[in-house]
């Protein structure tokens, strides 16, 4: 009976490891941006409300000041979004005007050195790197993982699921984030008149 019941807890916690998993892609999407002129960028970003998603501002930019945004979702929705004027650091927040994201996302502004958070890639088939953090300052986390080009805007998630910041650069080998107690502003959202433009 015992050992019945054991079997039955650690499928129980490795359902819920893998309910996390899922949560946290699900959380994520592709960004990719078409300039008017120049080579298009990607990117991820990670979705903050039922209308709002957040990336690394410079994925936006583009040689000129003319761009399409578009996201796609873990099931595969490509969408058309706008950009919102609002900006903190290098984190920027775009608006899906055509579409209502489900489910909750959870946000963490506790960090500790030594820490464990892993990254998922979305614009790369949402591959999953972990490691640890080994620095922070009030703007930055400095993890010890491995990232890719294209991989800024990726949301970092604790062990528990919750978004921490996001990914913005690779510097000395240390993947560089931004932690969401620098951008939280954005996480109050409004939305943009019928112009799709923010007061």
């Amino acid at each position: 009976m015992h050992k019945l019941l054991s079997i039955l807890i650690l499928i129980l916690l490795g359902s819920c490891a893998n309910y996390s998993l899922l949560q946290q892609k699900q959380a994520s999407v592709g960004v990719v941006v078409r300039c008017d002129t120049g080579p298009s960028s990607v990117g991820s970003g990670v979705i903050i409300s039922n209308k709002y998603i957040v990336t690394a501002k410079h994925v936006l930019k583009c040689k000129s000041d003319i761009y399409t945004v578009f996201i796609k979702t873990y099931s595969g929705d490509t969408i058309r979004v706008s950009s919102d004027k609002e900006s903190k650091d290098d984190v920027a927040r775009l608006f899906a005007s055509s579409y209502d994201f489900r489910g909750n996302i959870f946000f963490s502004e506790t960090v500790s050195i030594n820490e464990k958070v892993c990254a998922i890639f979305a614009n790369r088939g949402y591959k999953q790197s972990c490691g640890e953090i080994v620095k922070k300052t009030k703007n930055r986390l400095f993890v010890d993982m491995d990232v890719d080009f294209g991989d800024s805007g990726s949301p970092v998630f604790n062990v528990d699921g919750q978004v921490v910041g996001i990914v913005v650069a690779r510097t000395y080998g240390l993947v560089e984030a931004i932690p969401v107690q620098a951008w939280r502003e954005l996480l109050i959202t409004s939305e943009p008149n019928m112009f799709g433009e923010w007061p």
